[in-house]
C-alpha cells in the first residue's frame, strides 16, 4: 500500500509538471539513488565482471519500485562508453555482467549505473566507480604504469545492518568453506535481509575494495530537479524517437508508428505521435537479438524518417583518477595465465545463461484461428496456402496488387478495411512481396478474426504469419530504414564455479585457477537472520576477502569484510 501511494502521487507529478518549466520541489519528487557491488576492483582484458545492483528510494534508502530498468557503461579516460548494457531490476534489484573484450586498452575506466527517472536530476547524482584494466597482451610497463588514485571517504558510517560471518581463519586448496551469516538490526534483533557477496584474491594487484553501500547512500540528496524530461520505467523498457517527414524533415503529428521485435515471441507495441513527432513504446521483458523494427503505419511508411533516441546519457564530467605507481610484472603474467587456463578448460560453463519464466505469448495471446501448415498438403506459394484452406481470408487481386481482407465473425461478413498483416509479429505493408515468401519456412497462420483494439488503434482483423525461426532474412520485405540495431536487456549468467565434496572431486586433473572463488548477487536472508553458503578453494594459494554488502526493506544497511588464507595441502 505505502508504495501504491507513492507511485500514485508520482504520475500525478508526472501529469503536472510534465510540460513545466519551473522547479520541482524536492519534497514532491520521488528520488532514486542506485548503487553497485563488483567482484573485485581489478581486472584484465578479456575477463568477465560480475556486479549487482541496488536501486534505493534517496529519502528512506529502502528499494525503490518507481524504476525496472538499470543503465550500466564502462567509460574510459576520454568519457567514451565502450560497454553499455540494460539490466532488468526486480523489487529494487538487479544483476549482471560486463566482458571486458581482449583488445580493450590498458587503463582506468568508470563503471557508472543510473536509471531513466535519475536522468531528470542529472549526471551528479549517478553511481559512479572507478576500476582498473589491464591488458597484457598489448604490454604493460612495470616502471611507467598506473593505478587507482586512494579513493578518500568523507561520509561517516552508520550501518543499520550487522552482518556477522562465521568461517575458519585457513583453508587448504580445493577445500569446502562453510559460512555461516547472522544477520541483525541495529537493535540487536534478527532480520530479513537482501545480500551480495564477493570472494576474491587480494595482492599486490587487487587491494580490498573499502566502497561500500553504506557509505556511499550516506551521501546527501538535495539536487533540485527544473523540469521532468524522463519518464520513470515502471512496467519496462522505454523506447523514444521522433517521427519526420523524410522531405521536409518536419515532425509528423498524429502517425501511428510501430515497433515489433522479431523472434518466435512476438512482440509488437504502438504509439500514436505527438504534435512535435514523438513517439513511445513500453517494452516489458525486452530480450532480443539486438534488432528492433519501426515503421510507420501504411499512410506515412513512404514519406516518413524514423529515429530512434540513445537512452544512455553523454558523461561530461572529467577525469582525475590516474597516479604513477609501479606494476609488478610477475603478477600480471601470474593473472593472465590463470585467466587463460581457467578458460581453456571451463569457457563453455562460464557462458551459460539464466533460464528465464516469462509470459512468450503473441500480443493477441490467442488467435481465433490457428493453422498448423505441416498438417495441410504444402503447396509451392503462399498464395495457394491461403486460397486453398485459409477461410477466414479473402485474398483478391486488383491491377497486380494483392488485397487480404479478413472475415469478421460477430458481423458475419468481410471487412471493407484491411488487416494488420504481420510476418513473424512485424507488419508486412507490401502484400505483394509477402506473397513471394518461400511457404516452406512458415511453420503457423494466426487469424484474429474481430477488430482488435490494441493501445490507441485498433485493426479490422489480424494475419500472422510465423516462421519456425522467427527470423525476418528477407529485407525487401522490411525497409532498411526501419530496422534499428537496438540491445534489449542483458541476460544473467551463471557464475561457474566447481564443487569438491568427494575425494574423486578434489583428484580430479583438471585445474583450477579461480581468483575469484565465488559470486552471489542474491542472498535472501530469512526472518531469523541465518544463513549457511558453501564456497569452495581453487587451486591458487594466498589470501583472499569476503565482501558482503545488502540492505532490508526498511532501507537499513550494511556490509561486512573479513579475511581467510588458503594454503597450499
Amino acid at each position: 500500500m505505502r508504495y501504491l501511494i507513492k507511485i500514485l502521487g508520482l504520475i500525478l507529478v508526472i501529469c503536472f509538471y510534465n510540460n513545466a518549466i519551473g522547479q520541482i520541489h524536492n519534497e514532491n519528487y520521488s528520488k532514486e539513488r542506485m548503487y553497485l557491488q563488483t567482484d573485485k576492483t581489478t581486472y584484465l582484458a578479456g575477463e568477465l565482471s560480475w556486479f549487482k545492483i541496488y536501486n534505493t528510494d534517496a529519502f528512506t534508502n529502502s528499494p525503490s519500485e518507481i524504476s525496472k530498468i538499470a543503465y550500466i557503461e564502462l567509460l574510459d579516460n576520454n568519457n567514451t562508453s565502450v560497454l553499455q548494457e540494460k539490466i532488468a531490476l526486480h523489487g529494487g534489484t538487479g544483476n549482471g555482467s560486463l566482458f571486458f573484450p581482449k583488445n580493450l586498452t590498458s587503463g582506468t575506466y568508470i563503471l557508472r549505473a543510473y536509471s531513466n527517472w535519475m536522468k531528470n536530476e542529472g549526471e551528479a547524482v549517478f553511481f559512479e566507480k572507478p576500476i582498473s584494466i589491464y591488458n597484457t597482451k598489448m604490454g604493460v610497463e612495470a616502471n611507467n604504469s598506473w593505478r587507482l588514485k586512494k579513493q578518500e571517504n568523507n561520509y561517516s558510517k552508520n550501518e543499520g545492518l550487522q552482518i556477522d560471518l562465521i568461517l575458519n581463519k585457513t583453508y587448504s586448496t580445493r577445500d569446502k568453506i562453510a559460512i555461516v551469516l547472522n544477520v541483525q538490526d541495529q537493535s540487536g534483533k534478527p532480520t530479513a535481509a537482501n545480500l551480495s557477496m564477493s570472494v576474491y584474491k587480494i595482492d599486490g594487484l587487487q587491494e580490498v575494495d573499502s566502497l561500500n553501500i553504506t557509505n556511499y547512500l550516506s551521501q546527501p540528496s538535495n539536487t533540485v530537479v527544473e523540469s521532468i524530461k524522463f519518464l520513470p520505467e515502471y512496467t519496462g523498457h522505454l523506447i523514444t524517437g521522433t517521427i519526420l517527414n523524410s522531405t521536409t524533415q518536419k515532425p509528423i503529428s498524429e502517425a501511428f508508428v510501430y515497433c515489433s521485435v522479431p523472434g518466435t515471441n512476438t512482440q509488437f507495441k504502438t504509439s500514436l505521435s505527438d504534435r512535435n513527432g514523438n513517439f513511445k513504446f513500453e517494452m516489458p521483458n525486452l530480450y532480443n537479438e539486438g534488432k528492433i523494427i519501426v515503421q510507420a503505419d501504411n499512410e506515412y511508411s513512404q514519406i516518413s524518417k524514423i529515429i530512434i533516441d540513445n537512452p544512455f546519457l553523454n558523461r561530461t564530467k572529467i577525469n582525475s583518477l590516474l597516479i604513477g605507481d609501479s606494476i609488478s610484472k610477475a603478477l600480471l603474467l601470474d593473472r593472465h595465465i590463470n585467466i587463460e587456463v581457467q578458460d581453456y578448460f571451463t569457457k563453455a560453463k562460464q557462458v551459460s545463461l539464466r533460464t528465464y519464466n516469462f509470459d512468450t505469448s503473441s500480443f493477441y495471446y490467442k488467435a481465433d484461428r490457428t493453422y498448423l501448415l505441416d498438417n495441410f498438403v504444402r503447396f509451392s506459394t503462399l498464395e495457394e496456402v491461403v486460397r486453398e484452406y485459409v477461410t477466414p481470408i479473402s485474398l483478391t487481386k486488383n491491377k497486380g496488387v494483392f488485397v487480404m481482407n479478413v472475415y469478421d465473425e460477430e458481423q458475419k461478413q468481410f471487412f471493407e478495411n484491411t488487416p494488420l498483416v504481420m510476418l513473424n509479429g512485424v507488419p508486412i505493408f507490401n502484400v505483394n512481396k509477402l506473397m513471394e515468401y518461400d511457404p516452406l519456412r512458415i511453420k503457423k497462420l494466426d487469424v484474429i478474426m474481430r477488430t482488435y483494439y490494441y493501445g490507441n488503434t485498433s485493426f479490422s482483423g489480424v494475419i500472422n504469419f510465423i516462421t519456425y525461426d522467427g527470423k525476418i532474412e528477407d529485407e525487401t520485405l522490411i525497409p532498411t530504414s526501419s530496422i534499428f540495431d537496438y540491445d534489449g536487456l542483458q541476460k544473467e549468467r551463471n557464475f561457474y564455479t566447481p564443487i569438491y565434496e568427494s575425494t574423486e572431486q578434489k583428484e580430479t586433473s583438471l585445474p583450477d585457477f579461480r581468483t575469484t572463488l565465488q559470486w552471489i548477487p542474491n542472498i535472501d536472508i530469512p526472518a531469523s537472520g541465518s544463513k549457511t553458503l558453501t564456497i569452495f578453494s581453487s587451486d591458487i594459494p594466498g589470501k583472499y576477502i569476503i565482501s558482503i554488502q545488502g540492505i532490508n526493506n526498511e532501507g537499513k544497511t550494511g556490509s561486512s569484510l573479513i579475511p581467510f588464507e588458503v594454503k597450499t595441502k
